[in-house]
């Protein structure tokens, strides 16, 4: 496999800070994650690489450790010039009538599918030079920009091919996909349900609006549109993947974010809000692998904001609370036994010892969630 610039893979200067290294990382998966549920194989396996490629640039780029390691690797490669195989003879450089490009296309997926974007890059635009009257040029172009975070590219990649096939059904959703990478999520839903019109027996391009509608904040009408795709259609896999993928979404959406572009648990309400989502996805049926991952990791993030954590006493609280033990329960029992008389007010006062040692054992060993609201702060919900 071609050496990975996981820089140019997550659109971000070599430079970049560790906060905006992790809001790429969240940006650029989400994207990709949207199309894990495709019923197009060539976009959901491009779709399922990257997110695995996104999981090794994590691990290089997060921990400084690695990330200086991957750097002085990436610093001792020598640089590559974009010279994808194979390189065309003189004569079939110029588009010919029986040169439909398609070597140059099976190139540029293959460097695309191996990480490789420059030489993929080279090889789509050779593609659409040598055979523009390809369409499959167009729309590998098309995929590659976008990997590349090349939007200007992706966009004139796309509207060329929806220019020549206007009504080709996954030409249009090509071009409404690029829409949704721009985060023009308003055109995006729009053309979306255009391409749901020119193909009515593909309830996946509904899927796609629905995205579209849950990135502009209309999440109760995204799962109200893929709860009834999945009603109508109860044997579709892609359709009950995309409804379980908007309903995790949509339980992320509960999270408290960070300027880091870190989502973190911070309330009880957030908790319940994932599980109830958790419990509908586990609800629906079989899931595809590429599915059940999301819902694994929304399983743990909840178990992991339930788990007590030990933090250590500050010297007031342990001073309060001896002083309580050796002064107040015998007060409170002294006050109570001469209201409530000696068996009453001896049952209140071992009632209050026990209320103040459960506030006490809270603040030594809170839960996870508590000690994310005090570094993160106050609730506030991430959105997107």
């Amino acid at each position: 496999m071609a050496a990975v610039d996981y820089y140019e893979l997550l659109g971000i200067d070599p430079s970049a800070d560790p906060d905006q290294i992790r809001a790429a990382i969240r940006k650029t998966r989400g994207r990709y994650r949207q199309q894990a549920g495709s019923p197009n194989l060539e976009q959901r396996s491009n779709a399922e690489r990257m997110i695995a490629l996104i999981g090794e640039a994590e691990k290089a780029l997060t921990d400084p450790t690695a990330r200086q390691g991957y750097d002085a690797a990436r610093s001792a490669e020598p640089e590559q010039p974009p010279t994808p195989e194979p390189r065309p003879k003189p004569e079939s450089t110029r588009p010919t009538a029986g040169n439909d490009g398609v070597e140059w296309i099976e190139t540029a997926r293959a460097n695309l599918a191996d990480g490789a974007l420059r030489n993929a890059s080279a090889a789509a635009m050779e593609a659409t030079r040598v055979a523009p009257d390809n369409i499959e040029g167009w729309l590998v172009r098309s995929a590659v920009a976008l990997a590349s975070q090349d939007f200007r590219d992706a966009e004139f990649a796309a509207t060329e091919a929806n220019r020549r096939a206007p009504s080709e059904p996954k030409v249009v959703g090509n071009l409404a996909e690029v829409y949704l990478a721009e985060d023009r999520y308003a055109e995006a839903e729009k053309t979306f349900e255009r391409v749901s019109i020119l193909e009515p027996g593909e309830p996946y391009w509904r899927i796609r609006a629905a995205w579209a509608a849950i990135e502009q904040g209309r999440n109760e009408d995204a799962l109200h549109t893929a709860r009834e795709l999945a009603a109508e259609h109860p044997n579709k896999q892609d359709v009950r993947d995309g409804l379980a993928l908007l309903l995790l979404r949509d339980g992320e959406d509960a999270m408290t974010v960070t300027q880091d572009g870190g989502t973190y648990l911070t309330a009880k309400h957030q908790i319940d809000h994932i599980e109830s989502r958790v419990a509908e996805v586990e609800s629906l049926g079989p899931l595809s692998n590429r599915v059940t991952r999301f819902l694994d990791q929304a399983k743990a993030n909840a178990a992991a904001a339930k788990k007590r954590r030990f933090l250590m006493p500050s010297g007031k609280a342990v001073g309060w609370l001896l002083l309580w033990l050796l002064l107040g329960a015998w007060v409170i029992w002294f006050v109570l036994s001469g209201v409530l008389g000696d068996t009453l007010g001896l049952f209140t006062g071992l009632a209050a010892n026990a209320g103040i040692g459960y506030v006490f054992f809270t603040h030594v060993f809170p839960h996870q969630w508590k000690l994310n609201a005090r570094v993160v702060g106050p609730y506030a919900p991430a959105g997107r």
